[in-house]
């Protein structure tokens, strides 16, 4: 796909490219990082993915993984997500709490009719883009537990 991010609907074996598939060129996922819950799940999912990735076969990749063949195709779908690079996340993609996603908001950030629940994620990204250095002092902030 020339999509940087695979749908999740569009996720299936022979639609992935042969360059996505190679995991021996995947970034290794940090597992120093991963919380003890989420190292149980990345455990499960990667020789899902592997097999999944070397055979096709995704129902018995999903029985593997002990999840269904949708969350497999999630999964596999955030690890074949293109990063800025051109590069697949790999690994790294099966961190629950990253994001993979390379959507970018194109509307202005003002919200109309003062609705502020509405698309608040994406405006908010937007509005962290435009104010690089509010940004940093937020992630700054995040690092240091918010103290």
């Amino acid at each position: 796909m020339s999509n940087s991010r695979m749908s999740r609907r569009a996720t299936s074996f022979k639609r992935i490219p042969l360059a996505s598939r190679d995991q021996s060129t995947w970034l290794a996922a940090d597992e120093i990082q991963i919380s003890d819950k989420d190292k149980d799940r990345f455990q499960r999912f990667v020789p899902a993915i592997r097999h999944y990735l070397d055979t096709g076969k995704l129902a018995e990749s999903a029985e593997l993984a002990d999840c269904t063949r949708q969350t497999l195709l999630d999964q596999v779908a955030r690890c074949v997500t293109l990063r800025p690079d051109g590069k697949p996340y790999g690994w790294a993609g099966l961190i629950a709490n990253l994001s993979v996603s390379t959507e970018e908001r194109r509307e202005p950030t003002s919200v109309p009719n003062g609705d502020a629940n509405k698309a608040g994620a994406g405006a908010f990204q937007k509005f962290l883009q435009e104010h690089p250095k509010l940004r940093e002092v937020l992630l700054e902030l995040i690092r240091k537990g918010g103290k």
